[in-house]
């Protein structure tokens, strides 16, 4: 009899104890996930406030004069915007591409000549450059 009321005393305690700790464990998950939304958005705003690379700049101009057989300085910046990537193929992958799955700091650059522009993605390095 002194047994099945501890057990019982055991399995109450337990229970309030678990239900008690949930909410704390998931207002942790919440506040990690306001933390990360956190820290990406103000990531945005202080790249915005940052000019292209000049790394970046002349690996998009390099890029951009081989596949169109013109001269590098030929090409005007359009417009170049800081970004993060959802992966490390820059949102670009293919069906059969493998791409890690991590947020990627980089740039969206829009190039023209002429009447023509083209649009790259890039890391924050320039590294990792794909055409849209």
């Amino acid at each position: 009899m002194n047994f099945n009321r501890q057990g019982a005393w055991g399995l109450t305690l337990g229970l309030m104890l678990s239900v008690t700790l949930f909410p704390i464990a998931a207002t942790k998950a919440d506040a990690s996930l306001s933390l990360l939304n956190f820290l990406i958005s103000n990531e945005t705003i202080a790249m915005s406030q940052v000019a292209l690379p000049k790394e970046i700049e002349a690996e998009i101009r390099q890029n951009l004069a081989r596949r169109t057989k013109l001269k590098a300085n030929q090409f005007e910046i359009k417009q170049a915007t800081p970004q993060t990537w959802a992966d490390g193929c820059l949102g670009l992958g293919t069906a059969n591409e493998l791409c890690t799955q991590a947020l990627v700091s980089g740039w969206r650059v829009v190039m023209g000549y002429q009447q023509q522009t083209w649009t790259y993605r890039t890391d924050d390095t320039g590294r990792s450059l794909r055409l849209e």
